[in-house]
């Protein structure tokens, strides 16, 4: 016993040693460090139930949105918030808050002993939030080890398999870099639930069975699609008999009422919550947003360089001899988790957002590494012949420093959030340094609809000043192609092309489906001048003085060496909700650079989307 306790004591050490060095190394090491904002992002709307509910003391969130506009720059358009009859409500369910509620409290603690700002926004709160997540991260990681030790893997083998989980995926990422980000928490939560089922298949008791069904809850509390994890947990069992017996065992009338009961008990704070702003017991947080179904974008999802799993997470390429091994050991299991693995994958790529906005990897599958990683820890196991192992050690080794520093690059602006393709992966492959930050331009918005056929406008620049609504150019040439055209220039003096005011009419207001494009033709006269030349929008208040939103585009988007040639590019973006405050936009190129750069084919179209 006291040598069981002994082992567990160096496990539980050594997992505390590596979150502190990792979250040191991140958050506070380094020449641009300490970090001074960590809650960003999405993150955002899933720690906001915190300040609303324990310091403004309200579920309506309108106070915290606009702490959260002042926060961030002018062109934040809230989207994880949306009224429902005139409340302000958080699209997001609240169970990261929860997860993080005790950190957050001390944060409050320490806030008011050493006479910090108490709003849930200051220094002390944006920690809170990396304590939280390293230490769920423990959780989850000590879960994972004990959950492999009862697979007869040895508590060495185990402890590496987890560390290779952390370091070799983006579990990582969303551990350190973006704590507030709900899959730490849902990966720490599925841990335990795996380990409490499995304990419960091997010696069925009650309490197990309850707790189970607490944890499961509480998945659905900080996810409401992690239910789906529901499905899997038969292939737990190891076979069709044993589950069947644990089946009977656990669904005995005296036993449902119970387990629905905790699973219940643990969604309640979001029923309660849904409740007092609403009147009912659940709202559709995700109401302008949506699945294609019949569109899924599984190749993507998996594979494209945009935010493809295996292309971010390379080292799950091992689940393929994983699932095959699987296959002969335990036919019941893999049937199971197969047809599990292609429902997720079909339901993650069919969300509208496939790519799931600005993020490292596919990060809706971190909540689940426990389960594939689980898989792969069997495979690796039972690996006895030395050559594969030593290439299996090699790959891994690589795949290891691949996420590592791909996280680094991530976090230092190298590697875009939402706009990557496979030119600017390969250019960026393995690159550091500051001449490669924010390299990649942003490509064109999404949405959640379908854009309307034509646009309801359309609207030109002809350089002579008759084009209705456009500014004449400052300074008109001929073409330096030799078209015999007449093209505009933009330079160190003149820093902007003609300017297209759009005084907004009534009927706009309200309307929140209006998305433009924006194109234009440039012509550069030195490498990567357009770098410095951006697509700007700008919507002006009644006065015309202050800016409501606004929002910058770089004309080129990755850097190139061709020069003297014209080239096409064009931005769509989605416009905001249009409100009585906003009065005049103003759409035009704006460019920092000292050299000539030649524009062309200034155009705008204006649609609406369903």
């Amino acid at each position: 016993m006291q040598s069981v306790k002994n082992e567990r004591n160096r496990i539980l050490v050594l997992l505390v040693f590596v979150a502190l060095v990792a979250a040191y190394a991140i958050n506070i090491a380094g020449p641009s460090h300490p970090r001074k904002i960590i809650v960003e992002g999405d993150g955002c709307g899933h720690y906001d139930y915190l300040p609303a509910l324990l310091i403004e003391h309200t579920v309506d969130f309108n106070r915290v949105f606009q702490v959260e506009k002042m926060r961030h720059s002018s062109s934040y358009m809230g989207h994880y918030f949306h009224r429902i009859n005139g409340v302000v409500v958080n699209k997001y369910t609240s169970g990261t808050s929860w997860m993080i509620s005790p950190f957050f409290l001390l944060a409050y603690l320490l806030s008011l002993i050493f006479g910090r700002p108490t709003d849930g926004f200051g220094l002390f709160f944006q920690y809170s939030v990396v304590v939280a997540g390293a230490f769920w991260l423990i959780v989850g990681l000590y879960s994972f080890i004990k959950l492999l030790k009862l697979y007869k893997i040895n508590t060495t083998q185990a402890t590496l398999f987890a560390l290779l989980l952390l370091f070799g995926t983006n579990l990582f990422f969303y551990a350190f870099v973006a704590p507030a980000f709900s899959h730490v928490y849902s990966f720490a939560l599925l841990s335990v639930l795996l380990l409490t089922v499995k304990k419960f298949f091997l010696l069925p008791r009650n309490r197990l069975l309850y707790l189970a069904a607490f944890l499961y809850g509480l998945l659905v509390l900080i996810r409401p699609v992690n239910g789906i994890v529901f499905f899997v947990l038969p292939a737990l069992a190891g076979t069709k008999e044993h589950f069947l017996n644990r089946f009977r065992f656990a669904f005995r009338p005296s036993k449902i009422a119970t387990v629905v009961f905790l699973v219940l008990l643990a969604i309640s704070p979001q029923i309660i919550i849904n409740w007092m702003q609403s009147g009912r017991l659940f709202i559709d947080g995700y109401a302008d947003e949506g699945f294609y179904f019949l569109h899924p974008q599984i190749i993507n999802f998996l594979f494209s360089y945009r935010k493809g799993w295996f292309v971010y997470t390379p080292i799950m390429f091992l689940l393929i001899p994983a699932m095959v091994f699987w296959y002969k050991k335990n036919r019941f299991g893999f049937w199971i988790g197969t047809l599990f693995f292609i429902f997720q994958v079909y339901l993650f790529s069919a969300w509208w957002n496939w790519f799931y906005g600005d993020s490292f990897g596919m990060r809706p599958m971190v909540d689940y590494y426990a389960l594939y990683f689980l898989l792969i820890s069997l495979y690796l196991h039972r690996i006895e012949k030395k050559s594969l192992r030593i290439t299996l050690i090699a790959c891994l080794s690589f795949f290891l420093f691949l996420n590592l520093f791909q996280t680094y690059q991530y976090a230092e602006g190298i590697l875009h959030p939402d706009s990557m393709n496979k030119k600017a992966y390969w250019y960026l492959f393995l690159k550091s340094g500051t001449q490669y930050k924010h390299a990649v331009g942003d490509c064109d918005e999404s949405f959640y609809g379908k854009l309307s056929k034509k646009p309801f406008l359309i609207t030109k620049d002809t350089y002579d000043g008759t084009a209705k609504g456009w500014s004449n150019a400052r300074i008109r040439v001929s073409d330096p192609a030799g078209s015999g055209e007449t093209v505009s220039v933009v330079n160190q003096r003149y820093l902007y092309s003609s300017t297209y005011i759009q005084h907004l009419p009534a009927t706009f207001i309200g309307q929140s489906n209006l998305y433009v494009l924006f194109k234009a033709d440039y012509f550069e006269t030195m490498p990567n001048e357009a770098l410095k030349a951006f697509f700007v929008v700008d919507i002006l208040d009644k006065t015309g003085k202050k800016s409501m939103f606004y929002k910058a585009f770089r004309i080129k988007r990755l850097p190139d060496k061709e020069i003297k040639q014209w080239r096409a590019s064009h931005i769509g973006f989605k416009l905001p909700t249009i409100t009585k405050e906003d009065k005049i936009v103003k759409y035009y190129v704006w460019y920092q650079g000292k050299h000539l750069l030649y524009l062309h084919h200034l155009s705008l179209d204006f649609y609406t989307w369903q």
